[in-house]
């Protein structure tokens, strides 16, 4: 597994097995010498995990030593460098964690409301919308920011990843940089509507299904043993969703993770065919090259 951030969430999801079989959180917690909110950090993979922090855990588990060794080797390398660290200046957390995620899934979907996929961008679209979302940036952040994403498209591709993408009619017609930019993002995407691999669907204007929704995504891990998610896009922040077996969240009705996986689903349901995303993207194409 070459994501430490995967490795992290991995060995919290192994924790949280072991726990559930040997105890209650709030004895493992105090046995170990933990808190228990630092403990469903550490499940939930938001917190790093030391070495000396699993033994502490391990003795308290009573689990074997071949045991012990596997988690130990999860725990180093979830603790080495993400191949973003480079880029760490620039990411928000949520959003390092999201692209150190994506090119281990199985497959991904997601919903975009206001811009492409930063996935599908051409360079010169991802360079005139980072330019237009910071004025004044000097060129080399810029540089910078464009050569991320393509790096993080390149990841998602390599390791074959399937993608489907659910994207809002509006962003067709919203012009970012120039009419050329968006002929050369709309081809792009004409493209991929043929290559295996790769779903592209669009979302008529008139679908009010998550009016409130700007960008989610299900990244679907399958057999890495990683748990599902849902990343779910804000300004400022973003959630991660994951599916949940708490009685009390339970008892009150569909988790976060239940009610967003059934928003995207009831997008995609009011998404356009293959053949027809593919000539509404063909026909607003046309609309730009009249332009040029």
């Amino acid at each position: 597994m070459d994501s430490p951030t995967a490795s992290r969430i991995l060995l919290g999801a192994g924790l949280r097995l072991l726990r559930d079989k040997a105890t209650l959180k709030e004895v493992a917690s105090r046995t170990a010498g933990f808190s228990a909110s630092k403990l469903s950090r550490f499940e939930t993979g938001n917190n790093q995990v030391t070495l000396k922090d699993v033994r502490a855990l391990m003795r308290t588990y009573k689990v074997p030593q071949e045991i012990l060794r596997e988690f130990e080797q999860l725990a180093r390398h979830a603790m080495q460098p993400e191949w973003t660290a480079p880029y760490r200046d620039l990411l928000p957390r949520f959003v390092e964690r999201l692209i150190a995620l994506e090119s281990r899934a199985w497959k991904l979907y997601g919903y975009e409301r206001v811009v492409f996929p930063g996935l599908l961008q051409t360079e010169a679209y991802a360079r005139a919308l980072i330019a237009g979302d910071l004025p004044g940036s000097m060129d080399s952040e810029i540089d910078r920011r464009v050569a991320l994403r393509l790096q993080r498209q390149h990841r998602v591709r390599d390791a074959e990843v399937r993608t489907v993408h659910y994207i809002d009619e509006g962003v067709l017609t919203r012009t970012v940089g120039s009419p050329e930019v968006m002929v050369e993002q709309l081809e792009r995407l004409i493209r991929l509507t043929q290559t295996p691999g790769y779903g592209i669907r669009i979302i008529p204007r008139t679908c009010t299904a998550a009016s409130s929704v700007t960008s989610i995504t299900h990244l679907d891990f399958r057999t890495t043993g990683l748990p599902e998610l849902i990343y779910n896009e804000g300004l400022m922040a973003a959630d991660y969703l994951a599916p949940t077996d708490d009685e009390d969240a339970q008892s009150k009705g569909p988790s976060q993770f239940t009610y967003a996986k059934e928003m995207l689903w009831r997008l995609m349901g009011h998404s356009l065919g293959r053949l027809e995303s593919r000539e509404l993207l063909l026909r607003e194409a046309g609309g730009y090259l009249v332009q040029l």
